[in-house]
């Protein structure tokens, strides 16, 4: 095939060209399981040549790694803006309610996403940017509770439990095809949880 043949690629900057393939790799893994991409499907998808992303991504890996990190900034800025919306002064438990359904978006935009949780292949880089955005997320719920882990333990492993209880009420919405009518419950099922872990909703 001469290279008149060719679909003609679109010229792009560095920026706008890492982007398109960032793009591309998250629309692709939100669809398949990690080893089911190939750097050739996300080159085609993207507009570009398999070089360019390793060029931009050093491999495979590190491609889907960045897809998880701009997950997770994605989803901690949408955290952020629901916190901001609500009144101030507002309970705690409103402010984990609106937190719950802002996570429940996410699911539901992205339930492929979910199958690490089940021990899914994934890269170690990948997985230990889950872990430190879960470090982070009992760290933001720690706070906006007030407590003292030291001087308690009981409700460090509170807030721990209460976030395996969201992610296994999360698979369990997503096996059921994330229906809407079972958001409510789910919900006030995971805050009850919390609360009967901790004894009382502190701050």
């Amino acid at each position: 095939m001469t290279r008149a043949d060719r679909t003609p690629r679109q010229r792009l900057d560095a920026e706008e060209r890492r982007k398109a393939i960032l793009d591309a790799g998250r629309g692709l893994f939100a669809g398949s399981s990690f080893s089911e991409v190939s750097t050739q499907r996300v080159a085609a998808a993207a507009g570009a040549s398999q070089a360019l992303v390793f060029h931009y991504f050093g491999s495979k890996a590190g491609l889907y790694t960045a897809v998880v990190e701009d997950a997770v900034e994605h989803l901690q800025a949408a955290l952020r803006s629901a916190d901001r919306a609500l009144p101030a002064g507002a309970p705690t438990r409103d402010r984990v309610r609106a937190a719950l359904l802002v996570y429940l978006d996410e699911v539901a935009r992205y339930p492929r996403a979910w199958a690490p949780h089940r021990g899914a292949e994934e890269p170690a880089a990948a997985t230990a940017v889950r872990l430190r955005a879960r470090a982070d997320q009992v760290a933001g719920l720690r706070g906006w509770l007030r407590l003292d882990a030291a001087a308690w333990p009981r409700h460090e492993y509170a807030l721990w439990g209460f976030f395996g209880f969201v992610d296994s009420a999360c698979l369990a919405w997503v096996d059921a095809g994330c229906p809407e009518a079972d958001r409510h419950p789910l919900v006030e099922a995971a805050l009850g949880a919390l609360e009967g872990a901790l004894g009382d909703w502190g701050g």
